[in-house]
């Protein structure tokens, strides 16, 4: 992972939201989305940012799987998960419960049902963990050997894992999470990013509509 005081718009992605499920992408949507996947490659992804942050990491997901690669989603937003009544799945146990060793691996992969034209594209369902029931130690739980280890399983299995969250205002959580993987990006614009997360960010993903 590498940081940047001034980090690169890397994509302007338009998204959409159907039926209340974040990231749905159209087709010039999926187009902007292939062509990020093709500049950073496979690897553990966090993506960090605002409101439209679970909307750019699901449609990364979503577009990765479409491009037949062995896609998984996780939420990391632990303080205030909300993906799975995004998403249609059941809210516990999650990554929270698996991390604190309350839930094994089996009890928290559930596959997501996505919309758009990416969906009919998928060779495989795109894997997905939520956060399960909402914890205040999230950078106690990121900075955990049990994350360590999660995110090497996870990066052995898949081809790309997206990590939903933590948000910006999660300062603590965000570094202790950030530390475990090969790039960070930002939903949104340069200007809504904190100065003192520039240098931990790889990148800026811009939604619009």
């Amino acid at each position: 992972m590498f940081g940047r005081d001034r980090p690169p718009l890397l994509a302007r992605v338009p998204l959409q939201v159907e039926d209340g499920r974040p990231g749905t992408l159209d087709r010039r949507g999926l187009d902007a989305m292939l062509k990020l996947w093709s500049d950073l490659g496979q690897g553990v992804v966090l993506v960090t940012g605002g409101e439209q942050r679970s909307e750019v990491a699901v449609g990364m997901a979503a577009a990765a799987a479409a491009a037949g690669r062995r896609a998984m989603l996780v939420e990391c937003d632990l303080a205030h998960p909300g993906l799975a009544a995004r998403l249609g799945l059941d809210r516990a146990p999650g990554f929270g419960e698996y991390l604190a060793h309350e839930a094994e691996a089996p009890e928290i992969l559930q596959a997501a049902i996505l919309a758009g034209p990416g969906a009919t594209l998928a060779a495989a369902p795109l894997v997905c963990i939520v956060a399960g029931n909402a914890t205040g130690l999230g950078s106690v739980l990121f900075a955990s050997e049990s994350f360590r280890h999660a995110v090497e399983k996870m990066r052995a299995a898949y081809d790309v894992v997206v990590l939903d969250g933590p948000a910006v205002n999660e300062e603590s959580s965000l570094r202790a999470a950030a530390a475990r993987v090969d790039k960070v990006l930002a939903a949104g614009s340069r200007s809504r990013l904190p100065p003192s997360l520039r240098g931990l960010v790889d990148g800026l993903v811009e939604p619009i509509a």
